[in-house]
């Protein structure tokens, strides 16, 4: 009896799981038009925060990998990431033929924004081994 329910838990379980994997974030988003800025729009302009942050440069290939592989988080507060990472690229990009504006911070948390949509994304240990130069 306790094998039967055992399997019948891993039968319920195992397919739910895979499902969520297949319908992640990431997986049916149509990305192009990335483009990007040449001084994130973000730093204070300040000569100290210019040069820590210069090493932290995003290529087209890494802004579509964030994308693809950093988890959607359900946040409305962006802003107390900055005194924590304060090193960040910007630019814009088109999910699903809409054009979004982007901020993603060394450190793997990204913000996509359009005047009436807002969404999230963290690079955790996965995504950060898929994607050098992230976190």
């Amino acid at each position: 009896m306790i094998r039967v329910t055992a399997y019948l838990i891993l039968a319920l379980l195992l397919p739910g799981c895979a499902a969520r994997h297949l319908s992640e974030p990431g997986n049916d988003l149509d990305i192009d038009k990335i483009h990007i800025d040449a001084t994130s729009k973000r730093l204070d302009g300040s000569a100290e925060m210019i040069t820590r942050c210069s090493g932290f440069i995003l290529s087209e290939k890494l802004v579509r990998d964030f994308l693809v592989h950093a988890v959607r988080i359900k946040d409305s507060d962006p802003d107390k990431y900055y005194r924590i990472l304060p090193c960040s690229s910007t630019g814009t990009v088109r999910i699903n033929k809409r054009k979004y504006n982007w901020v993603i911070r060394a450190g793997g948390i990204g913000e996509f924004f359009t005047d009436d949509d807002r969404f999230f994304k963290v690079c955790g240990k996965n995504c950060c081994d898929k994607v050098p130069g992230i976190c």
